[in-house]
């Protein structure tokens, strides 16, 4: 029996280096301007999607909106009912990569009309979404602090501020929305 003896192959550092750099590029970009990104993703501003999703996520409407048009089911979430508006949120794909686009969707219980409002991946940020519904409804990233609201307005679930009294309202309301590795960024959300 003879044994065969073979030098291991030595790659210069700097292919290490660009290996190391090309196998992390999908998770970090090799520390370029993606952390900001990730940071304001979808996902990583509405925790609601880091579960599994349940049947009643689904609004049973029809949804004409063209972010909306083939989005498979388990990318909707159920936000909750205030009066006669029950509230939901979609990510949505966009165009054929990896960012996702978020639409909020209102729909009118009464008359089952929807309303949606939808963002691509590149105009989330500060993550706002409005709708006009009975009443005008916002959709809030988690952890928004809202220090007190002017009149008219309300916190009607974790991630929807609405303007609930229309004829007494304030034209806006001051939000500190939050901010990855940063102070909270104060926003003013304005009714149309």
């Amino acid at each position: 029996m003879s044994l065969t003896l073979t030098t291991a192959i030595r790659l210069p550092r700097a292919h290490i280096a660009i290996g190391m750099c090309a196998g992390a590029l999908a998770l970090t970009a090799c520390g370029s301007g993606t952390d900001d990104a990730v940071a304001q993703s979808v996902t990583a501003q509405y925790y609601m999607f880091a579960g599994e999703p349940s049947e009643n996520d689904i609004p049973d409407v029809e949804l004409d909106e063209p972010a909306l048009e083939d989005t498979e089911d388990h990318y909707f979430r159920y936000l909750g009912v205030h009066g006669s508006t029950e509230f939901y949120m979609a990510r949505t794909d966009h165009e054929e990569t990896v960012a996702q686009g978020l639409c909020f969707i209102a729909v009118d219980t009464e008359t089952d009309e929807p309303t949606t409002a939808c963002k691509g991946p590149d105009e989330l940020d500060p993550m706002v979404v409005q709708v006009d519904t009975p009443v005008e409804a916002f959709l809030i990233p988690d952890g928004t602090h809202i220090d007190e609201l002017p009149e008219g307005w309300a916190q009607v679930r974790t991630n929807v501020l609405a303007v609930t009294e229309p004829d007494v309202a304030a034209d806006e309301a001051e939000v500190m929305l939050p901010v990855d590795s940063e102070p909270p960024q104060e926003y003013t959300l304005q009714r149309n």
